[in-house]
């Protein structure tokens, strides 16, 4: 019996029972490929957030009167 979910709301989720470990048919290969893809995105969205929110902070502080002593 195969088992698995999909939900269309996110960038990638998907569940299912699997063993990447076999690479026994391409659609295995096409699944860790395109995992791979969607952690790839997610790690420089999460780089881009945080030096935009660093950038932000930083320009806070510099403002005249938010000298700390």
């Amino acid at each position: 019996m195969i088992e698995g979910i999909e939900c269309e709301e996110y960038d990638f989720c998907l569940g299912v029972q699997w063993h990447p470990e076999y690479q026994q048919h391409q659609q295995d290969t096409q699944l860790l490929k395109a995992f791979v893809a969607a952690s790839s995105r997610y790690q420089q969205s999460m780089r881009t957030a945080g030096k935009a929110m660093t950038e932000a902070m930083n320009d806070a502080i510099s403002r005249p009167g938010n000298e700390q002593a």
